[in-house]
């Protein structure tokens, strides 16, 4: 399962799916793979990352160098898929425990991001990873919140991007100004609301566990059905205590005692 560490504390590592939840880690590749490789290679490979497969490490080091030796030769709209290959590879160094491994490889990460919004300035999700970056290299930082206001406002209805924006605005919700913190929430109605059930669980069980109280009442406006049917995944992991509004709790309920 894809990392990004904690921001509010860069030793912490948060354990939130960069991928769709719920998806399991596939393998793409052979272990070995051809020796040709090209920008519509890269970009298959940053696609297949985003829906959550796995890479064995030869695999990695082929792209790695087709990217190191091809980098002034790549066109614009290939330097997102670069940098959603390099935050894989942060993801892999943070795992592995190796501090000096991961520094260099988030470093990595953040030049690629950099380069890539020169040339992509309204991608939403490159400023996402430009506020992790920025806070897992020095800490947090309330002028980082600016990468963060840049993300909502350039993408606020993109539900695989809300999946991690949201999980990552809850990690600091207690130092969200209102506005970040309205769209934090609404990030997670969102995805309530287009039935991405087990990802919103994931996120209000973990993440936005000390905020449920403010997370779940939000979910008012939804239909019956939709709520009904959340509230049903709450109660299959056993977490009666989390009230969806108008569903009553099925601890409560005659039949089950």
């Amino acid at each position: 399962m894809a990392v990004w560490a904690a921001m509010a504390d860069p030793q912490i590592t948060v354990r939130i799916a960069l991928v769709t939840a719920g998806l399991a880690a596939m393998t793409w590749a052979t272990a070995t793979m051809p020796n040709f490789w090209s920008e519509r290679d890269v970009r298959a490979m940053s696609g297949h990352i985003l829906a959550g497969e796995t890479y064995k490490p030869e695999v990695m080091e082929v792209a790695d160098t087709y990217i190191s030796q091809h980098s002034n030769l790549l066109r614009p709209s290939a330097l997102e898929d670069v940098a959603i290959f390099r935050l894989r590879q942060a993801e892999v160094a943070l795992r592995s425990g190796n501090v000096r491994s991961a520094d260099e490889a988030i470093a990595a990460l953040s030049r690629a991001v950099d380069h890539a919004l020169q040339n992509s300035p309204t991608a939403s999700f490159l400023w996402l990873m430009r506020f992790w970056t920025s806070n897992r290299q020095d800490g947090f930082e309330p002028d980082n919140l600016s990468n963060l206001q840049e993300s909502y406002a350039l993408g606020p209805n993109e539900a695989w991007i809300a999946e991690k924006r949201c999980a990552l605005a809850l990690l600091i919700f207690p130092a969200l100004p209102t506005k970040l913190a309205d769209f934090a929430v609404r990030d997670f109605v969102g995805l309530v609301h287009s039935e991405q059930f087990t990802t919103a669980a994931d996120i209000v069980t973990g993440p936005g566990a000390p905020n449920r109280r403010i997370l779940l009442p939000a979910l008012g406006d939804l239909s019956e059905s939709i709520r009904r049917r959340f509230a049903q995944i709450l109660s299959e992991r056993n977490l009666d205590d989390y009230v969806v509004p108008g569903i009553e709790p099925a601890s409560t309920r005659p039949w089950r005692h």
